[in-house]
């Protein structure tokens, strides 16, 4: 956070003193409110108020974070697209973009597809039938964001509303590569365990109360436990415990 040079005002009030200032966010640029109760003496109270440890700030920034997570994802890829979208909500855009850009060529490299520069490895995917053709040109837009910031060309700032954009480009290439297919087999192996429910109810019309309020996959389980435990003997007469 960067002062405003000429924004510090000191206010007497009772028996303590405020000292408030405004600063400005190094990222986004967006100006804040610092409010601290004490008195500078001669220093100058942007530079006293800059070395408070816990000023209170205003606007409030959010106590919690909020992650989004892509549980189909592998992990160190679904990692870094997390903190993308944590680098978006504290304003850090051009890192937001990079590491989109870098989760695109993660994905690739996941799938096989290691040689090349970025713009032949997301080509590659689209030729793989890995993603369909508009989330290819998205993924190129991708690389082309962040392309600027990988060379250092950084003659533009970078808006919020660019930044989501490029996220929302993001996601799609996670969703066609890993997280509709794996919606797909979860739907798959479902039908599946459905279907082999229905067949044992089909040939053992008792086996139905094993099915009370529990799902296809359980009641499987119940079946496949149920046949292959060992069955309790009948005592047989003479037959006694041992003390």
């Amino acid at each position: 956070m960067a002062p405003i040079e000429g924004s510090a005002s000191i206010t007497q009030k009772l028996i303590r003193v405020e000292v408030t200032g405004c600063f400005r966010c190094d990222a986004c640029q967006t100006p804040s409110i610092a409010r601290a109760i004490g008195f500078p003496g001669n220093q100058d109270p942007l530079a006293w108020l800059a070395k408070r440890r816990n000023p209170e700030w205003f606007p409030q920034p959010p106590r919690v974070i909020s992650v989004k997570l892509f549980p189909d994802v592998p992990h160190a890829i679904a990692s870094a697209a997390s903190e993308a979208y944590r680098c978006r909500q504290t304003c850090a855009n051009r890192a937001a973009i990079l590491l989109a850009r870098s989760v695109i060529e993660a994905t690739a490299k996941q799938k096989g597809i290691i040689t090349g520069q970025l713009i032949n490895k997301i080509d590659e995917m689209h030729d793989q039938r890995l993603i369909r053709p508009d989330v290819r040109d998205g993924a190129h837009e991708v690389r082309q964001f962040g392309n600027d910031m990988a060379h250092g060309d950084f003659v533009q700032n970078v808006s919020p509303e660019d930044t989501d954009l490029v996220l929302a480009l993001m996601d799609a290439v996670l969703a066609d590569v890993f997280q509709s297919p794996a919606l797909v087999a979860k739907a798959k192996a479902a039908r599946e365990a459905r279907n082999e429910l229905n067949a044992r109810l089909a040939a053992d019309p008792q086996a139905k109360q094993l099915t009370y309020r529990v799902s296809p996959q359980m009641a499987t389980y119940l079946f496949q436990f149920q046949k292959t435990a060992p069955q309790a003997q009948p005592r047989q007469e003479g037959d006694h415990e041992e003390a």
